[in-house]
């Protein structure tokens, strides 16, 4: 309740004609109301950048930066295509969900990967895109941002093999035979838009053979408990993690499923006591390979010698 109010206010107030703009210029004259704008206006004046090193930032400078780091990646960042013709293999809610997987991948990309030039950010190219398809409906009605121009994201309804060098493509498919051994940084990855959720389907690797297109699969294989097919901003993530880290060789087999695990969801991973048993299993099974292989080369240096 204020306790004064001037001619000039009670004019305002009898200017309303809407009950809830009036209650709000009631509050708005409190007292209450007057602390809080003086008690922010003075933490502005406190914090106005002249007795610290930075100046500073409020929300759309920070929004500001994070497209500018888009703006770069769509110049100089790595390429990566998301195929979307699998609609038909796919029912409503599935398709649904795929747009909802793209827009994390956007925010993941666009607020979690740092800016330098091995961790800039992705240059998202989403192809082969049917205007009137399912998927493409639920991210025009759900998320707009991601189809308008500040959002960076390349939607074409070309193919991948129109708009790229067929030599620098690689199909990421849980199916396929070739697993990635080394991030190659200058290649442009695929990843197909499938959800699945019988984990039936193998769509991706088919499509790539059939276009001539190298195929790999992540190295998650250790890790992973029955079927390595995982979704999408999963995939997305174990790949931007290994951009981030380079050669996936170099790591420590601990390292790599370290890495790995962290982005994959509890119930799809092995407990750490089966990896620490398929270790032993391995090793015991190597172990007895490798006496059998001097067992047999002994006997043939013996069979050698009595000749």
């Amino acid at each position: 309740m204020p306790s004064h109010i001037t001619v000039h206010h009670m004019r305002q107030l009898l200017q309303c004609n809407h009950m809830v703009r009036r209650g709000r210029m009631w509050s708005d004259l409190s007292g209450h109301r007057r602390r809080d704008l003086l008690g922010l206006l003075k933490k502005v004046e406190d914090n106005d950048g002249r007795n610290q090193l930075t100046a500073p930032f409020v929300p759309y400078e920070f929004e500001r930066l994070f497209a500018n780091r888009l703006k770069t990646a769509a110049m100089f960042g790595q390429n990566m295509v998301f195929d979307i013709s699998f609609d038909s293999h796919m029912s409503t809610s599935e398709c649904k969900n795929l747009a909802e997987q793209l827009n994390r991948i956007y925010q993941w990309n666009r607020y979690h990967v740092r800016e330098d030039t091995r961790h800039m950010p992705f240059n998202i190219h989403l192809c082969n895109v049917i205007a009137g398809h399912k998927t493409i409906h639920f991210v025009d009605f759900l998320f707009p941002h991601l189809t308008s121009s500040e959002s960076f994201v390349n939607i074409t309804s070309k193919c991948y093999t129109d708009v790229f060098d067929r030599r620098d493509l690689i199909y990421l498919s849980p199916h396929a035979t070739e697993v990635m051994t080394e991030y190659e940084s200058n290649a442009v990855f695929i990843i197909g838009g499938i959800v699945d959720r019988n984990k039936l389907l193998d769509l991706s690797y088919p499509k790539a053979r059939q276009q001539n297109i190298r195929s790999m699969r992540l190295p998650i294989d250790s890790v992973v408990n029955k079927s390595n097919v995982q979704s999408l901003d999963s995939v997305f993530k174990v790949l931007v993690d290994f951009k981030n880290a380079g050669f996936v060789d170099n790591f420590e087999a601990k390292s790599l499923a370290t890495r790995i695990r962290k982005h994959l969801p509890n119930h799809k991973l092995k407990s750490v006591q089966q990896i620490t048993d398929e270790s032993s299993t391995k090793r015991e099974m190597d172990n007895i390979l490798n006496d059998l292989y001097d067992s047999d080369q002994q006997f043939d240096d013996n069979i050698a010698n009595k000749s």
